[in-house]
């Protein structure tokens, strides 16, 4: 601070005939000091009052940033409450469809099978009856062709056996006429016919 600045400014303000330049009064001394003393109190007080407001201010900042901060935690967590109660929400209902989805799905799959069964059950039949119906059949034309062989076996039998009781009755016949040839024929040697 510049002490001669501020004599020579409050010694040109109050010029009395008793006051000189180059001296400076006691009074006017104590008078100047408690007018920068003011001051100076002044500029303190204010830079206190600066002080406190920026302390103020600065708690009243961190009180408004722990408040939005705990208020944007609240809002996270009610967000995060939120989603979560969504996505168990939709778990739930996505664990529910695809149990539908598999009761429908084992349902069809009973109800086809079903079909299936019935189908195959009724083909069976069906395959038995016409088996069945293929055997019988089969059976009637063995049967008639048994009784056809057996007629034509025993009329091939009677033949040949007839054939062969006339082969057997034509060489008897030779051989009886042959053998009373042959007796007439030493008889009459024997007894001189010939």
């Amino acid at each position: 601070m510049n002490l001669r600045a501020t004599q020579t400014s409050s010694l040109k303000t109050r010029e009395d005939g008793f006051m000189s330049e180059k001296y400076v009064t006691r009074l006017e001394f104590e008078e100047h000091k408690k007018h920068m003393d003011s001051r100076f109190d002044n500029i303190d007080k204010t830079t206190n009052e600066i002080k406190e407001s920026i302390k103020e201010l600065r708690r009243e900042v961190k009180e408004d940033i722990n408040q939005s901060r705990n208020e944007h935690k609240e809002d996270i967590n009610q967000n995060r409450n939120g989603l979560k109660e969504d996505i168990n929400q939709s778990r739930n209902e996505l664990k529910e469809d695809i149990n539908k989805f598999r009761n429908e799905l084992k349902e069809d799959i009973k109800q086809t099978r079903n079909e299936l069964t019935e189908k195959i059950n009724q083909s069976r039949n069906e395959l038995k009856e016409e088996i069945n119906k293929f055997r019988n059949e089969l059976k009637e034309d063995i049967n008639q062709s048994r009784n056809e062989l057996k007629k034509d076996i025993i009329a091939i039998v009677d033949e040949k056996i007839d054939s062969r009781i006339s082969k057997m009755q034509h060489s008897q016949t030779k051989w009886f006429i042959t053998i009373i040839i042959g007796i007439l024929g030493l008889a009459g040697r024997i007894l001189g016919i010939y």
